[in-house]
């Protein structure tokens, strides 16, 4: 079995970028808690005209299914 990487992208409005955080921390706690789960990563953008990408890693597609 392969591990999968899936990736969120998501554009956020100016000054709400602390509630973004809340809650892509949120689904992460929330993917934590699914067998198969191997971690997951956040990146900001370099401009606040570009996305933020939430980065999920899971052991296989059946795992990753199970999450979405």
């Amino acid at each position: 079995m392969e591990p999968v990487t899936v990736t969120v992208a998501r554009r956020v409005a100016p000054g709400r970028e602390q509630e973004f955080e809340q809650w892509a921390d949120r689904l992460t706690d929330l993917a934590s808690t699914f067998p198969g789960f191997l971690g997951a990563g956040r990146l900001k953008p370099k401009s606040p005209d570009d996305d933020w990408h939430v980065i999920y890693r899971f052991e296989g597609h059946e795992a990753l299914a199970a999450w979405e």
